[in-house]
C-alpha cells in the first residue's frame, strides 16, 4: 500500500519512489485539497479526486520500468513506482 496526499501544494508521502515487484499487486491511496485526476502513467489508470477525500488507484505491476504517478490538472509528479 502506498499513500500520499497533496495539500496547498505540497507533497506528502514517506518515499518519492516505491519499489514493486512484477505480478504484486499495487494500491495506492492519494488525498487532495483540490479537484485534480491521478494518472499512473504506462497504465493507463486515472481516478478522478474530489477534495479533502482519498482516492484509490489499483492495479497489478505487470510491466516492468519506473512509472510516474501523476496530478494531470496541476502538472505534478506525486512519486515514481518501480517495477522489477
Amino acid at each position: 500500500m502506498i499513500s500520499v496526499s497533496f495539500v496547498r501544494h505540497d507533497i506528502h508521502t514517506s518515499q518519492s519512489e516505491y519499489k514493486v515487484a512484477k505480478g504484486k499487486d499495487v494500491r495506492i491511496f492519494v488525498y487532495s485539497d483540490t479537484a485534480d485526476v491521478v494518472h499512473v502513467q504506462g497504465y493507463d489508470k486515472t481516478v478522478t479526486l474530489t477534495p479533502e477525500q482519498t482516492a484509490q488507484v489499483d492495479f497489478i505491476a505487470n510491466k516492468t520500468g519506473l512509472f510516474n504517478v501523476e496530478l494531470r490538472q496541476a502538472h505534478v509528479r506525486l512519486l515514481q513506482v518501480r517495477v522489477s
